[in-house]
């Protein structure tokens, strides 16, 4: 009997661990937070100690929504899906999306989102973004001490995912505000406040060691 569940258990985790896709070339994930960063022993795949089934195979579509797996869909509809490539096409799950969102250019692999839009062209031209995981997230491109430039993502203030970038003078931040900057560690805390909460980008020019912020724009509510 021992014997037995020594098998199934080997067998379990071989799998699980096979069921994470790869990250594509040039991204990394930190080492300690490979895959989906399941070290709360939940089993939502994340690290939040919530179990809240972020993965697309759990959800359940509405009679308007399909799942990625589907083929017949009508010309407007909503799914949900993982993100798998975002260069030079933004891929979620089998389906290519385009579109002026300004949310498509933020999105990493890896990330569960739900997509409202319509067909154009055998793409989906996205109306609304909605990311499901993390549920926590911001986002900062600039320079980093000691590390280089670096496009990073953060999830519940801890890095999640990154990728080196060319220097240049633009940096640009996306976070939620809400009486105080969410989801970004203490180093990256702009030090300005918004008079709307929400989900803000900025952008700045970095000089002499500091950035001088010069756009700020609101591009949703946190969460949406």
């Amino acid at each position: 009997m021992a014997r037995l569940l020594l098998l199934v258990l080997l067998l379990f985790g071989g799998l699980r661990a096979w069921a994470q896709p790869p990250l594509p070339a040039g991204w990394v994930a930190p080492l300690e937070h490979h895959g989906d960063g399941d070290d709360d022993h939940d089993d939502d795949h994340d690290d939040d100690r919530e179990d809240d089934h972020d993965d697309h195979r759990d959800q359940r579509p509405t009679p308007r929504e399909h799942s990625d797996d589907e083929h017949a869909y009508d010309d407007h509809y909503a799914y949900y899906g993982r993100v798998r490539v975002t260069a030079p096409a933004v891929i979620v799950g089998q389906r290519r999306l385009i579109g002026d969102l300004a949310l498509l250019g933020f999105l990493a692999p890896g990330m569960q989102v739900e997509v409202t839009g319509r067909v154009q062209a055998g793409a989906l031209r996205v109306e609304r973004l909605r990311v499901l995981y993390p549920r926590r997230w911001a986002y900062y491109e600039g320079p980093l001490p000691g590390e280089g430039w670096r496009r990073i993502w953060f999830k519940d203030g801890r890095p999640w995912r990154y990728q080196a970038i060319e220097p240049g003078p633009r940096v640009r931040l996306l976070a939620c505000y809400d009486g105080g900057w969410q989801g970004l560690p203490p180093a990256l805390l702009p030090e300005i406040g918004m008079e709307q909460p929400g989900r803000w980008l900025l952008e700045g020019l970095y000089w002499q060691g500091g950035v001088r912020w010069t756009r700020f724009e609101r591009l949703g509510a946190c969460g949406k």
